[in-house]
């Protein structure tokens, strides 16, 4: 797939038994924690199926590598596009109006503009709106030329202006 990456063998790396740490940089940035999982368990499974299931486990890379190994740099190759799997934001995501002042999801109750969570932004370059025709948030970045939806919690909860329910019922 030519995908850029940066590879080193493990601690418990061996002839016999080969084991590797791979970063895969992303073309962008996510801030959703399911959105993370989710591209982290395609990724095992579609380009490395045969993989050990505990590779997504960011605490393993606390044990390094041993220092006589080689590092493989590959990074002429392409980022991994993280837009063709989903929304990569949820409503945690810490944001910037364009004045540079710090706000959070709730704060916004109108179409505002903001610097662009995704890539450095000098200038505000995006806005963020809620679509009533599907329910959700979104950013839109003029400079990234892309439109990021927002995560939507899966447990159920339905988001009604300011307030939040926990299933259709209550």
């Amino acid at each position: 797939m030519n995908l850029s990456y940066w590879l080193i063998p493990s601690k418990s790396h061996s002839s016999a038994l080969h084991k590797f740490h791979i970063i895969i940089p992303f073309n962008y940035r996510v801030y959703s924690r399911d959105a993370y999982l989710r591209i982290a368990n395609e990724i095992t499974e579609d380009l490395f199926p045969e993989c050990d299931a505990s590779v997504k486990d960011a605490a393993r890379f606390m044990f390094g590598s041993p220092e006589d190994k080689d590092f493989i740099d590959h990074s002429s190759g392409i980022l991994f596009d993280v837009t063709n799997h989903g929304e990569i934001w949820d409503n945690s995501l810490q944001l910037s109006d364009k004045d540079r002042n710090e706000i959070s999801l709730d704060e916004i109750d109108k179409k505002l503009q903001i610097l662009c969570p995704f890539h450095d932004d000098d200038t505000p370059s995006a806005f963020i709106d809620y679509s009533e025709t599907s329910e959700n948030w979104y950013i839109s970045c003029s400079a990234c030329s892309k439109t990021f939806w927002m995560n939507k919690l899966k447990t159920g909860q339905l988001n009604s202006d300011r307030f939040w329910s926990l299933a259709k019922d209550i």
